[in-house]
């Protein structure tokens, strides 16, 4: 085993680790949640300290799963494992390509390297190889190498598939999520994300309205901002729709985008809708929820097109049939599909589902949690799934952080793994707000005018990033001015004067959460100073409210000034900064310094 790695496998990954080392070409297909990337990188190793493999491919289908599994080949594994994908530059690219094991996409793999170069990978790693099959890009890629060690992971194979994937990795073996090993670590129900990315004509209409969003007045922006949620969320049918209205919005975008819209798709998040059905074969009951009953009915006439038999629910003013009659058919076993508006969120009583599509990502927690509440009744024993369509890079992604954060918050567990998590926020506008805060501490007021979004947007990038540990703030002229967690020594060289307390008689109060426990500490600056360090020290404090009772000196009386830190206060240091922060702002704020 190797020595190198930090995760103590479990006996099942041991197992599956072995039968294909020992096959050298095979399919491990084990459920999600119980670690087959380890298994994966068991493999590799081995190969890699017997000198049975020199160069190592392992293929991922999407930009945000090649830079997740880098990551974790680099921190558990202690591999340079080099990602390579389309956002890398082209002449870049190539360099890259040298390195021992690369992770990269299928389409990328194929776009760089020649079919002598395909021939010097001596092993393959083909993550969820389910899609190695027809004319997908993986097929084209895993028939051109040669290599002679393959392995494949997935945590399902669809039964037509079967056949051609082993003729192109190897034997399938499985490990049920019945066993009683794996069985606890996999959850009732699982999250997955596909990606739906626009097409360049479709990039450049989204450009085009955010140009207009930032040189229109204030007061439009918000009729603006809709347009671009309703373009990336539901796409070109729902805008087009919107505008020919003639209202607001067709006014501000001048009627001249209605022709470029013509030329888009009308609902690009359709390939991925198709991907996800064909994924889950198998599934007997799939609800798709999308929020505009045009593109309800659209999708609809697609998924009969493709021989689903299928129903829409809708609102009364859209319904050809009564209710009663709408779910009757929806019940029904050959009813593979249900389309659904808001109308199925609350108030109708929906068939259970195993398949859940979510097509329009909302952040509305009561939303978002209804549309679960299909997913997490109980019915039997069979493992279901929930799919977010997601459009890459665009205020889509953040609509569906936000909505997991918030159904978080209300104690409703979505079981996406945190690693996929982290690496969606990198394709978000989350990730523009962690660079500016990386560069410079800033207020909220100033990363909305920075990023072109409006104030309330802002506050709930940074409410989210503050929660999941990405950045900090401290409080200064500005009020609550924000800095990135692994920057924060930039607030000391802008506002040093706010750490720098004066009146020495100033006494606090101070109440700390330290995960279920809370404590209190009081006293005068250094006493407080010190207690806080040393509990820093041996203990993570998740929140510090500071009630600083600033002495004045002519009224022989004290000011009162409460402030809460509400972040994880991990290391002394920053136990210290927080402390001298409260104390000088609290001077500043009651006009005494």
């Amino acid at each position: 085993m190797a020595k190198k790695i930090l995760h103590k496998p479990r006996d099942y990954q041991i197992e599956a680790f072995k039968y294909a080392y020992l096959k050298k070409r095979c399919v491990c297909v084990l459920p999600t949640g119980t670690g087959k990337t380890l298994i994966g990188l068991l493999w590799a190793t081995r190969l890699l300290q017997e000198k049975k493999a020199k160069r190592i491919l392992i293929l991922e289908p999407t930009r945000y799963l090649v830079e997740q599994i880098a990551s974790y080949y680099r921190k558990i594994g202690k591999i340079d494992a080099q990602p390579i994908h389309g956002g890398f530059p082209r002449h870049h690219r190539k360099k890259m390509w040298n390195s021992k094991v690369v992770i990269a996409t299928p389409e990328v793999t194929l776009s760089d390297l020649t079919e002598r170069e395909l021939e010097r990978i001596d092993a393959i790693i083909i993550d969820e190889c389910h899609h190695t099959t027809g004319q997908d890009a993986y097929a084209k890629l895993v028939n051109k190498i040669k290599a002679e060690y393959r392995l494949g992971l997935s945590a399902y194979i669809p039964p037509s598939r079967r056949q051609e994937i082993e003729k192109f990795i190897g034997d399938i073996m499985f490990w049920s999520w019945n066993d009683p090993r794996i069985r606890q670590y996999v959850p009732e129900w699982i999250g997955e994300v596909y990606e739906a990315p626009l097409n360049p004509h479709e990039e450049s209409i989204l450009k085009r309205l955010e140009t207009v969003y930032n040189i229109v007045e204030d007061k439009y922006r918000s009729t603006v901002r809709l347009a671009i949620r309703f373009f990336v969320r539901d796409g070109a049918l729902a805008l087009s729709e919107s505008l020919e209205k003639r209202g607001r919005m067709y006014n501000l975008l001048d009627g001249t985008l209605l022709e470029k819209l013509k030329h888009a798709r009308p609902a690009h998040k359709l390939p991925a809708l198709r991907r996800i059905l064909s994924d889950h074969e198998e599934f007997e009951k799939a609800i798709v929820f999308i929020d505009r009953v045009s593109l309800a009915f659209y999708i609809s006439e697609k998924l009969s097109e493709w021989g689903y038999r299928n129903i829409v629910l809708c609102g009364k003013s859209r319904r050809e049939r009564s209710v009663r009659d709408i779910l009757a058919e929806a019940v029904r076993p050959e009813t593979k599909i249900i389309v659904s508006t808001s109308a199925g969120e609350e108030g109708i009583d929906l068939p259970t589902a195993d398949l859940l599509v979510i097509w329009s990502n909302i952040v509305s927690t009561l939303r978002f949690i209804q549309r679960h509440g299909r997913l997490l009744r109980k019915s039997g024993k069979k493992l279901k799934f929930v799919a977010y369509i997601v459009t890459p890079e665009t205020p889509d992604i953040d609509s569906l952080i936000d909505a997991i954060f918030f159904a978080r918050r209300a104690d409703v567990d979505v079981p996406l793994e945190e690693d996929a998590l982290k690496a969606l926020i990198k394709k978000s506008i989350k990730a523009r707000v962690i660079e500016l805060l990386e560069a410079r501490p800033l207020p909220a007021e100033w990363i909305a005018d920075a990023l072109n979004i409006s104030l309330s947007e802002a506050k709930r990038h940074l409410t989210f990033l503050v929660k999941n540990g990405d950045i900090i703030y401290f409080y200064t002229h500005l009020g609550k001015t924000y800095v990135a967690r692994q920057s924060f020594h930039l607030i000391l060289e802008e506002y040093d004067d706010y750490f720098d307390p004066k009146i020495t008689e100033s006494i606090a109060d101070v109440s700390l959460k330290l995960g279920r426990r809370k404590r209190k500490i009081s006293g005068a600056f250094s006493e407080v100073l010190t207690k806080v360090k040393n509990l820093a020290a041996t203990k993570a404090i998740s929140q510090m409210v500071i009630s600083v009772q600033v002495f004045d000196p002519e009224l022989k009386a004290y000011h009162l000034v409460t402030i809460k830190y509400n972040y994880l206060i991990d290391t002394p240091l920053l136990a210290e900064l927080v402390v001298r922060n409260s104390f000088s702002y609290a001077e500043r704020k009651v006009g005494l310094i």
